[in-house]
């Protein structure tokens, strides 16, 4: 019984833990303008956006702590993400708006887990 019991217990930890591979587009420092990357970083299932370390030192942050990047897959828009200069991002709630749900007074307004959150800008949720 102990076994079975386990065993649910770390099915239910790996799948919090999954991540999937996305796409996304950001503005590009030698480009000066939106560029769009296949399979540029992956989404967890509590909402936290890691990207490719490759592709985090081609963003033009323009003086900025965090900056806007679009998300999607092959076919899906997931939605507008404020991303730091570590490489993590969180997605805002109304993911249909044009852009990112600024910081103010460092905090911003965010969804993990079907929740909505805040979030300082190492995108940590605060309780």
């Amino acid at each position: 019984m102990k076994i079975i019991f386990l065993f649910i217990v770390s099915m239910l930890a790996a799948d919090a833990l999954s991540k999937d591979l996305v796409s996304c587009t950001y503005m590009d420092s030698e480009l000066g303008a939106m560029k769009s990357v296949e399979e540029c970083g992956t989404l967890s299932k509590a909402d936290l956006f890691d990207i490719d370390a490759d592709i985090l030192k081609k963003i033009l942050w323009r003086g900025e702590d965090t900056t806007c990047v679009i998300l999607h897959k092959p076919g899906t828009h997931i939605g507008y993400f404020n991303l730091n200069k570590r490489g993590q991002g969180r997605g805002e709630p109304n993911r249909g708006d044009n852009e990112c749900m600024p910081f103010q007074s460092g905090y911003s307004v965010g969804i993990s887990n079907g929740m909505v959150i805040y979030y300082d800008k190492n995108m940590a949720i605060i309780e």
